[in-house]
């Protein structure tokens, strides 16, 4: 699918640096050209590096900034590696958008998915999302000490407990 609408950027992401995740296609590739658009450096991440560097050809002829990593989300230390490159590569990571996934391998009845691809699924759906989530703000961090990031708020977020309520 092609967006065909015609947007006039207006710099809301200017001198941002950008972590995406599952960026050679869909919308990982999608959301990498409109935040470079946007004026974010923007650091791709998926396992295809012909698609990723098709893409980062693309952003940097529309006249962006991007770079590619290799990434298996599958692997916790790969994505820690990764999220460590975006560092080497800028110096700095402003915010991330993770979102590569792996579909379900075999659709049809529950009982005829095997555990295998449920471990699979929950490995690079939701515990890779949760690696990246818990590295990030350390980049964040070496950016702007002390100050609250995208990823440091939503990783704090999903372990802060609510505090209690008081009556007034």
């Amino acid at each position: 699918m092609t967006n065909t609408i015609d947007t006039t950027p207006i710099g809301l992401l200017t001198g941002k640096v950008v972590f995406i995740t599952g960026a050679s296609r869909g919308i990982g590739a999608a959301a990498a050209h409109l935040f470079a658009r946007e004026g974010a450096a923007v650091v791709l991440a998926a396992r295809s590096t012909d698609a990723l560097d098709r893409i980062v050809t693309e952003v940097r002829a529309d006249g962006g900034v991007a770079d590619a990593v290799t990434l298996d989300l599958a692997d916790r230390a790969n994505i820690r590696t990764a999220v460590d490159r975006v560092q080497k590569l800028h110096g700095r990571l402003d915010g991330a958008f993770n979102n590569g996934a792996l579909p379900q391998q075999q659709v049809g009845p529950l009982d005829t998915t095997s555990d295998e691809d449920i471990d699979e699924q929950f490995a690079v759906n939701f515990r890779a999302h949760w690696t990246a989530m818990t590295a990030e703000p350390r980049s964040c961090d070496a950016t702007v000490a002390g100050r609250s990031s995208t990823p440091r708020a939503s990783a704090a977020a999903a372990r802060t407990p609510p505090s209690p309520r008081t009556a007034p």
